[in-house]
């Protein structure tokens, strides 16, 4: 009879790699001369087995294992065995997708000929497949193609709870997935018992009964729930605790308080360049330490002046020259002092040197300095609000636990690669979101809107690859939608879990309040009048140069430059440029000498780091195998 092969083609799959084991791994040391299998199969769909085998052991064993497929990966099939009795010595493992009946004593060893009973129950549950295909069946490997060795004269007796219809019934035996059968049946004159025998079954052959039923045929089946099912309902259920607790650490912990953007003509107090650039995105880039040449210019420490007559002046371009002035004062933050000594390490007052000369210690003693800036937003600078810390981190240890998780309960994990590479993918996850939207949420004042969505796109296809990812190795573990479910939930829940994780770092007073200056700051770059700025400049000369600095941080540069071309301000003696007919400052000149340092930096940065490095046979429940030991 013709099987629904699109229901059982996963359950076949799974059962024919226990053929390959039989195929591949012939034990001729024991046969078994006799088989009778009595099965009594009850109303509530459990079947109650006894396996009589006489073994004929042609060498010294101490008895013979049995093992029974329980999981189908991929289907909705998990079969509880349990009852189990023989009259020798015998043990259980309980694996994932198998039991091993173990039969025998370890201090006895048994030649020539040996009988058993092996007598157990299986429960096979409620089939809801089978429904939705408006039918149901009984599909048992009477013998399955994993025994290592011959079983001959094999005999069986099959009883239904109800009438069964002799056209529906069909048996195989041989080879995986064939329609044959070379043995004799007969079914009782009541049409529930079916008999039958076979001369022999070899290693890698099936014999395997399958009987069409009518829906409603079983009633009272226990819900048959897989263990795939199983395991994935307790990973949503750990997911969904995950993100509770998550969702309950961000609700009492990090909610920022509101902003309130002060209008502010200068930079916050106390905070130079460099400071700003940590503050506004945690951290110290190129265009930072570019900045501070321009503040210790403007503040009279170095003296930057364009080579007019320079080689490179023939080729197109501009080379600068910085002269070291005076020391910092020692009120100066550790890192400024460290970044300065960077530019001018081994060099006097008075001494000079040209941008294009920074080499590859340069960046090392920069990194330095870069390495002591977290340092300066400490105690009442604190950037983040402590409680919220402490909360991070309490979700860091619901996070592994539910990584654990995710490395532990997908079935077919008996392998420990599978289990680390698990644990590894799990954990790239969170890795990589956490850090993306990390610098999504860093990006709101020094950044374009070019660049945020930059970012919002590289986090979608973050999440597209790794969504593929998850799917693509659950998938191999647990073949069919689950797999796919456990995936995609994986993705759910780490995007979910990286967002909160990283709302909930809150802002400190200090940072809130901090940066609402900064906030209105960078407004008065970006909006003020000319009007309102030629009045500043009335009261303050340098107005320009004093604000220069903070507005390369705030990558605001092009506009402050554009709005002092129509404004006649004098020089700064720290600026020596050559300056263009007309009105204004040499603007050109100092947006090359900003390219120019930061080409310079990035050059040496790159030089760094380029040198560091059917009822067809074999389907059905049942079956499996075993082999002496």
């Amino acid at each position: 009879m013709k099987i629904k092969k699109n229901i059982k083609l996963l359950i076949i799959f799974s059962l024919f790699i226990f053929s390959l084991t039989g195929l591949f791994a012939l034990d001729n040391s024991m046969y078994v001369d006799s088989l009778h299998v009595s099965m009594d199969i009850s109303e509530d769909n459990q079947y109650i087995i006894n396996e009589n085998y006489n073994f004929n052991y042609l060498s010294e064993h101490h008895g013979f294992f049995r093992v029974i497929p329980t999981d189908y990966a991929g289907s909705d099939f998990y079969v509880e065995l349990k009852d189990i009795r023989c009259d020798e010595p015998f043990s259980v493992d309980r694996g994932n997708q198998s039991t091993t009946i173990k039969v025998g004593d370890a201090d006895r060893t048994i030649k020539g000929e040996k009988e058993y009973n092996l007598i157990y129950t299986m429960d096979i549950g409620k089939n809801y497949s089978e429904e939705a295909d408006g039918k149901t069946y009984a599909y048992y490997n009477l013998v399955g193609g994993s025994w290592d060795f011959p079983i001959k004269n094999i005999s069986f007796e099959i009883t239904f709870p109800k009438e069964i219809d002799p056209n529906a019934v069909s048996l195989t035996s041989g080879a995986f997935n064939s329609e044959t059968y070379s043995g004799t049946v007969q079914i009782s004159n009541d049409k529930k018992t079916i008999k039958g025998t076979i001369d022999v079954i070899n290693p890698g052959e099936y014999l395997t009964l399958y009987v069409d039923l009518p829906v409603g045929y079983f009633s009272g089946e226990r819900d048959a729930l897989s263990s795939i099912n199983r395991n994935f309902i307790i990973l949503i259920v750990l997911s969904i605790i995950a993100l509770l607790f998550t969702i309950l650490q961000f609700y009492k912990y990090g909610r920022d308080d509101d902003i309130i953007e002060v209008e502010s003509f200068k930079a916050p107090d106390g905070m130079n360049p460099m400071d700003l650039g940590y503050f506004v995105d945690k951290v110290v880039d190129t265009k930072d330490t570019t900045a501070m040449l321009f503040y210790w210019a403007d503040n009279g420490y170095i003296k930057i002046e364009e080579q007019n007559d320079s080689p490179k002046k023939k080729k197109g371009k501009k080379e600068f020259l910085i002269t070291k002035l005076k020391n910092l004062p020692s009120t100066c933050s550790q890192a400024e002092k460290l970044l300065f000594k960077a530019y001018f390490k081994n060099k006097s007052i008075g001494d000079s040197l040209l941008i294009s000369s920074l080499k590859e210690k340069f960046v090392e003693d920069r990194n330095k300095a870069i390495a002591k800036e977290p340092i300066i937003f400490k105690g009442d600078k604190g950037l983040v609000e402590p409680k919220s810390a402490k909360a991070k981190k309490k979700i860091l240890g619901f996070i592994f636990v539910l990584i654990v998780a995710m490395g532990v309960v997908p079935p077919g994990t008996e392998s420990f690669k599978i289990i680390a590479l698990s644990f590894l993918i799990a954990f790239a996850t969170y890795l990589i979101l956490s850090l993306l939207f990390s610098k999504l949420l860093n990006t709101s004042v020094t950044e374009s809107k070019k660049k945020k969505f930059g970012i919002v796109l590289i986090i979608i296809i973050a999440i597209a690859f790794l969504t593929a990812l998850n799917s693509i190795f659950y998938f191999t573990i647990s073949p069919g939608t689950l797999g796919l479910k456990f995936g995609i939930l994986n993705i759910i829940t780490a995007t979910l879990i990286s967002i909160l994780f990283e709302l909930t770092e809150k802002r400190s007073e200090y940072a809130t309040k901090t940066y609402g200056d900064v906030l209105g700051f960078k407004s008065f770059i970006s909006y003020v009048e000319i009007d309102k700025l030629k009045l500043l400049i009335d009261e303050d000369p340098m107005f320009f140069y004093h604000t220069l600095s903070y507005a390369i941080v705030l990558g605001l540069e092009k506009q402050w430059y554009k709005k002092f071309e129509t404004i006649d301000i004098p020089n700064n003696p720290g600026f020596l440029f050559y300056a263009p007919i007309g009105m204004g400052i040499p603007i050109d000149s100092f947006n090359d000498f900003s390219s120019s340092v930061t080409s310079s930096v990035n050059s040496s940065i790159a030089s760094v780091q380029s040198s560091s490095s059917g009822g067809s046979s074999g389907g059905g429940f049942g079956g499996g195998g075993g082999g002496g030991w």
